[in-house]
């Protein structure tokens, strides 16, 4: 449904949003740490803010106001989701406020905080549905060689 609750955890400047926005998706909502990356949206993509609520914060502070199942899908490219310490919940909450699905393109080992991705979304109820190790084809070539391998993780809430 392009109405559908959709957040992007780590927005940056909205590329993602950008192309959601593009396809016709009208319920786009980011969140981002940099208020600099924030701005440069504005800049970059100003038809995008009439489909999309943006907020500048932690995901920590975010994901604790955000109502349980608000968001049909939640989705996160990158290393923004990797640097948020173990000590908090961050699957728990990512599946707290998802109803249908979870969609991660992370590196899964290269980073201060490893994290077991898949058990920690099957112990909240929501099945591995897509995996791909790695997604070269996301990557330039020349940007791949000697970079860190990420991988594309589909997770879908069992419990609808």
């Amino acid at each position: 449904r392009l109405n559908s609750p959709s957040l992007d955890l780590g927005c940056n400047c909205g590329r993602h949003l950008n192309a959601l926005s593009g396809l016709g998706f009208t319920n786009l909502h980011g969140v981002d740490i940099s208020k600099k990356a924030i701005d440069i949206m504005t800049d970059w993509f100003p038809r995008l803010r009439k489909n999309c609520t943006v907020e500048v914060d932690f995901f920590q502070r975010y994901l604790k106001q955000v109502t349980d199942r608000y968001f049909d899908v939640v989705f996160t490219r990158g290393a923004t989701v990797e640097l948020v310490h173990p000590s908090f919940p961050l699957v728990d909450e990512i599946c707290r406020v998802t109803s249908q699905f979870a969609v991660l393109v992370v590196s899964e080992n290269t980073h201060s905080y490893p994290r077991h991705w898949i058990r920690e979304f099957e112990r909240n109820g929501f099945m591995l549905v897509k995996l791909l190790r790695p997604v070269k084809q996301m990557m330039d070539p020349q940007e791949y060689v000697g970079s860190s391998v990420v991988s594309l993780m589909v997770f879908y809430n069992s419990k609808v």
